[in-house]
């Protein structure tokens, strides 16, 4: 979004534009259409028990209290 906002070069003098970011080969298009989607792939591997855990990351402060768990600031890294 923001190299089509600035101009900014991407690959070989080539550059974004608005319009190219929701053609039908766009990945910001493809996100949208495919959320949902993709959002109850994940609730249900949540939901299946014979999977190993899921844990689902809504901000990014939410993985660093995951992973503070794992390697406190003492460096002692908490077991199981």
């Amino acid at each position: 979004m923001r190299r089509a906002l600035t101009g900014q070069t991407v690959c070989n003098g080539n550059t974004e534009s608005l319009a190219r970011l929701f053609t039908k080969a766009s990945i910001i298009r493809w996100h949208f259409q495919s959320f949902r989607r993709k959002q109850r792939a994940i609730e249900d591997m949540q939901a299946d028990k014979e999977l190993p855990p899921v844990v689902v990351f809504h901000r990014p402060r939410d993985v660093e209290a995951w992973l503070s768990q794992l390697w406190p600031p003492d460096g002692k890294a908490s077991p199981g």
